[in-house]
């Protein structure tokens, strides 16, 4: 019988890892590491020069790091592959709301669905009056809509929700609908929000506010530099809106309890949102049950559509619903004022 080289067997039955070259195996850690670097950039530090980054998840972040983890046990480098392990663990409790909001499944419905809050809807419903058939199922208190419909439409929009009882507010393409009656608005005409008093029937008062931040460039090509250029343009942009916004609600009458919501057009890990904190805190990172993204409608990636609210207002239960009129779903949140 021929004789086997043992040399060639061991190395063909060596694993196909193992039997990668060393600059292959430093390539394997050097992506796991480079993952980290990057989660840690787009969640943490967040620098305005590095703006695209925000609107990944961090859910992604979590999954390419993990998937870029596995190979490092497989080349040799057990302790490392632990310490990689620790790292994305600590990463998922700190920055992946999914999964306490996945984990909440289960939890009976909020008390506010049963007389002691109120229920309030955000929807970039497309311009479309048809949307009205996304929210009626849902019996809203207050509707926040952004690229709105014409006023004529709001109108039948508001009587098929409310009746008798409704009324509405807008301008430019951001609105108010609600069970109640509304106070004198403010903000710019055509501006990028719009805010007013809101007395519902149910009797209790709040202050609400609709807006819709400036969209993201229509691109995605990030090795071009004009990209991340334009990124971070957009992020100053933000932080410009939300400082008007801002300066409107000190400048007009006080009120305690207050909800802010609408189509960011970006993701809560975004730097220029911090600057709302500590004044509103995001619902859906408190009280989010399922998963909260809301664009596209049919493949939801993005938690663009938000609701936020001071500390009168104590979110229940928030949730992000598929439409069937719209290209974003809408995100549901009921809420218990303390006035």
């Amino acid at each position: 019988m021929p004789l086997v080289d043992a040399a060639s067997e061991t190395e063909a039955t060596r694993p196909r890892f193992r039997r990668l070259g060393q600059v292959g195996r430093l390539l394997i850690v050097a992506t796991a590491i480079f993952a980290c670097v990057v989660a840690t950039v787009a969640c943490v530090w967040r620098p305005d020069q590095f703006a695209a980054l925000t609107l990944v998840p961090a859910w992604f972040w979590l999954l390419a790091g993990v998937l870029s983890a596995i190979p490092v046990w497989r080349v040799g480098k057990p302790r490392l592959s632990v310490v990689l392990a620790i790292f994305w663990l600590v990463f998922a409790g700190l920055w992946v709301e999914e999964l306490p909001a996945l984990a909440r499944l289960g939890l009976p419905s909020s008390a506010a669905t049963n007389g002691t809050g109120i229920r309030v809807i955000s929807l970039n419903c497309a311009n479309s009056e048809k949307c009205l058939a996304d929210l009626q199922p849902l019996k809203p208190d207050v509707v926040l809509l952004q690229e709105a419909p014409s006023r004529e439409a709001l109108a039948r929009m508001t009587t098929g929700l409310f009746g008798e009882q409704g009324a509405f507010v807008a301008t430019g393409d951001v609105a108010i609908l609600t069970r109640g009656t509304i106070g004198e608005p403010f903000g710019e005409r055509g501006g990028d929000y719009i805010g007013a008093n809101v007395r519902l029937h149910a009797g209790c008062e709040v202050q609400c506010i609709s807006l819709r931040l400036a969209p993201p460039p229509p691109r995605f090509d990030p090795w071009s530099w004009q990209f991340w250029t334009e990124h971070r343009h957009l992020r100053e942009t933000h932080r410009r809106q939300l400082g008007q916004l801002q300066q409107a609600l000190a400048n007009g009458e006080s009120h305690s309890a207050v909800i802010l919501g609408g189509d960011f057009n970006t993701t809560p890990l975004d730097a220029a949102l911090s600057q709302l904190k500590p004044e509103f805190a995001d619902a859906f990172s408190r009280r989010g049950v399922g998963w909260g993204a809301t664009g596209t409608n049919d493949w939801p990636l993005f938690r663009v559509d938000q609701i936020w609210t001071n500390l009168n207002c104590q979110p229940m239960q928030v949730s992000a619903i598929k439409t069937a009129r719209s290209d974003h779903r809408l995100v549901v949140c009921d809420v218990e004022v303390r006035e």
